[in-house]
């Protein structure tokens, strides 16, 4: 994300047929997801290997989303930026990939809208 907010791009490979309900095993989903809601666009694609896997060179699309993503980035560390900033870097550090998909969940939850988050109710208690 860091790279996408300088104007870098960055390569990844794009599963096409992604569903929401993925997006938990896949660490390649979430750049799926925003190639295909048209947040992110394709500069480059290049085959690799063997069976010719797909390479995607990809970057965001305008100014407006670059705008759109700092601001949201900013809103995930406004308020209680040390505790929730502090929490998730220290389970990066230390590789705590359960601590950083619990904070990652929490961000999630308040940014998708029920629409984006397909047909079956949330696990937890949450509105959607």
């Amino acid at each position: 994300m860091e790279a996408l907010l300088q104007g870098k791009s960055f390569e990844a490979e794009i599963d096409e047929k992604i569903v929401f309900d993925q997006l938990n095993g896949s660490p390649n989903a979430v750049w799926s997801l925003l190639l295909a809601t048209g947040y992110l666009k394709v500069l480059n694609l290049r085959r690799v290997g063997e069976r010719k896997r797909k390479v995607y060179t990809l970057a965001l699309t305008n100014m407006e989303v670059a705008s759109m993503f700092e601001d949201m980035v900013k809103g995930w560390f406004e308020g209680n930026t040390e505790i929730y900033y502090n929490e998730f870097i220290n389970a990066m550090l230390h590789d705590n990939v359960r601590k950083m998909n619990t904070f990652m969940n929490k961000v999630e939850l308040n940014t998708f809208s029920s629409f984006d988050s397909g047909r079956k109710p949330s696990e937890q208690a949450e509105p959607e």
